[in-house]
């Protein structure tokens, strides 16, 4: 009875035990991708405004330390001021400095666009649950009532 871990979980816990190491390495296109993107994007230090405008933007790639990313074409480019603070940021945050490029079309998985449909699963999961209390279910069936989104609050237990 071997009750050693494969040798690829002692790999894989040595990399999330040691987030110096993690950090000090380059992430290449396999493991920097959208939903990472959009995961760091969410914890990186930004001032409210960077934040803002660099949410609309849609993670393409990273290659060579270099973050290509796509804006809408409604959007005007970014002074270079905000820009210094998010490539900064960025840098910061992987330990390196790094380059940004930005492309301009169609965006449809920015931080901002993955935000909103987060919110709208979690409203339809919310009203969901609210269907499902007989008694609610009941009100609204004798006054042929309908749940309006907005009214839906979640309250802290």
């Amino acid at each position: 009875m071997d009750t050693e871990p494969p040798v690829s979980e002692i790999i894989q816990n040595k990399i999330v035990t040691e987030p110096e190491e993690r950090m000090a390495t380059e992430p290449n296109p396999s493991s920097l991708d959208l939903r990472s993107w959009n995961s760091m994007f969410d914890s990186l230090e930004l001032s409210m405004f960077v934040r803002q405008v660099f949410s609309e933007f849609e993670f393409i790639s990273f290659v060579d330390k270099t973050l290509v990313l796509k804006k809408s074409d409604d959007l005007i480019n970014p002074t270079e001021g905000l820009k210094t603070e998010f490539i900064d940021s960025i840098g910061a945050r992987l330990g390196y400095k790094i380059s940004l490029a930005i492309e301009s079309g169609d965006v449809i998985a920015s931080p901002a666009v993955m935000q909103e449909q987060e919110a709208e699963e979690q409203l339809n999961q919310d009203k969901s649950s609210l269907l499902e209390n007989p008694v609610l279910k009941d009100i609204l069936d004798s006054f042929d009532g309908k749940i309006i989104d907005e009214s839906i609050n979640k309250v802290s237990s």
